[in-house]
């Protein structure tokens, strides 16, 4: 048996043995013996523990006593933490008893986090349980590419075969395999089509370059786009597909002006400067800017304290005396960030 000692440090309840403090960590041959005895509580709890080692230990000690854990396990799923819920996730998956399955879909249908949904997936498809096919392909669909990629995952370890080339091209772009997609040929437009609007940008990518050798007169909507994406990549892969998209050469740089801007605004960075000298250089991304910044209140506080100025306001608001030459710095920021590109 485990020895308790009675601890007086603030938060930690009489009696607690130190393996279920949060902050502790944990020997191998603590949790071996925790497995051993069968503790499930204690081994529970070791799932929020702050070092990842022994959550993932923890995770592999409850899987290996076996189906007895997992009623806690389940539970365990409604805990706040996610760290706790991946490490129930992890152990359900090496457990594989069918009882968990309900919990599990559920896990994967509402979890607010997508990494415990992505580990539900996972979970469904080692558990190998039928029920988990039918929630596993609307997970195909799901918008973050995580999920997507362990549905199709599972799927697969649950022997499940596309029955059309509809579902053939979602099981593929779920795995993100391109070269089955591009084999798949005209089908997959419409998948495509509404790859544009994917979270991920290697995805939008990847699906404009598909699209950009291919011909159809529907594809028009999508370049267009495709043209106006946020990201760079994307739209300059948008601009190579355009002649096969039907779009007029004159018209690309008026697709591409609806873009979302993503070049700092040059007022903004001189408006920093002028009242806030660094910080303009920090919005712009030099990583020095806030050292200018700390440097020039420094002086300022500096000069008000140590130096007495007849000057209107000046030891009310030294700053504003500071102005004519910080007027100098903005003018430059703002040539410097209308000189960043924005195409």
């Amino acid at each position: 048996m485990l020895n308790l000692h009675l601890y007086t440090i603030r938060g930690v309840p009489a009696f607690m043995p130190p393996h279920l403090w949060p902050w502790s960590h944990v020997p191998q041959h603590t949790i071996d013996t925790l497995r051993s005895e069968r503790n499930i509580r204690s081994l529970a709890g070791l799932l929020k523990n702050r070092h990842m080692d022994v959550q993932w230990r923890a995770a592999e000690a409850l899987g290996a006593v076996g189906p007895a854990a997992t009623g806690t396990l389940v539970r365990s799923l409604d805990n706040p933490s996610v760290t706790v819920r991946l490490g129930a996730l992890e152990a359900l998956s090496s457990i594989g008893d069918p009882s968990s399955v309900e919990a599990l879909i559920d896990t994967l249908n509402y979890d607010p986090d997508t990494e415990v949904r992505w580990a539900a997936a996972i979970a469904l498809g080692q558990v190998e349980d039928p029920r988990g096919i039918g929630p596993l392909k609307n997970s195909l669909t799901h918008p973050d590419k995580y999920v997507r990629f362990g549905a199709a995952q599972s799927l697969k370890n649950l022997g499940y075969t596309a029955h059309s080339q509809e579902e053939n091209a979602t099981l593929a772009f779920a795995l993100q395999d391109w070269t089955v997609l591009k084999g798949i040929g005209r089908s997959t437009i419409p998948l495509l089509v509404r790859a544009l609007s994917d979270r991920d940008r290697e995805v939008r990518n990847r699906s404009v370059e598909i699209l950009g050798q291919m011909w159809d007169p529907d594809m028009k909507q999508a370049c267009n786009r495709a043209l106006s994406d946020a990201d760079s990549a994307v739209r300059w892969k948008a601009v190579l597909a355009s002649g096969k998209c039907g779009i007029p050469m004159i018209d690309l740089p008026l697709y591409v002006s609806h873009r979302q801007k993503t070049r700092p605004n040059p007022y903004a960075a001189a408006i920093l400067n002028l009242f806030f000298l660094g910080l303009g250089y920090n919005y712009l991304g030099k990583w020095w800017g806030f050292l200018v910044f700390m440097a020039y209140m420094t002086i300022i506080v500096s000069i008000s304290l140590s130096v007495s100025i007849d000057l209107p306001l000046f030891n009310l608001y030294p700053y504003i005396y500071s102005y004519p030459i910080t007027a100098v710095f903005a003018y430059q920021t703002y040539r410097m960030a209308r000189k960043m590109p924005d195409l």
